[in-house]
């Protein structure tokens, strides 16, 4: 049996890696007043997104096999 990788979520992390180096490029323009809009706190989001995003691609070999 073949694995089907999800590409949609890889799709959705380039969009957020975007619209963080969009933020970026607005400097002191860009100073929201929330915190967890703040360049630092986006860009530990989009790590543990992708932390978990790699987890899954580990583990879907073991759930396969376990179905199987």
């Amino acid at each position: 049996m073949s694995i089907q990788k999800e590409s949609g979520m890889n799709t959705y992390t380039g969009h957020f890696r975007f619209l963080i180096d969009v933020c970026i490029r607005l400097g002191n323009a860009y100073n929201p007043q929330n915190t967890a809009l703040h360049v630092t706190s986006l860009e530990t989001q989009l790590t543990e997104v992708q932390t978990a995003i790699n987890l899954v691609d580990t583990l879907i070999p073991t759930h396969l096999t376990a179905v199987g």
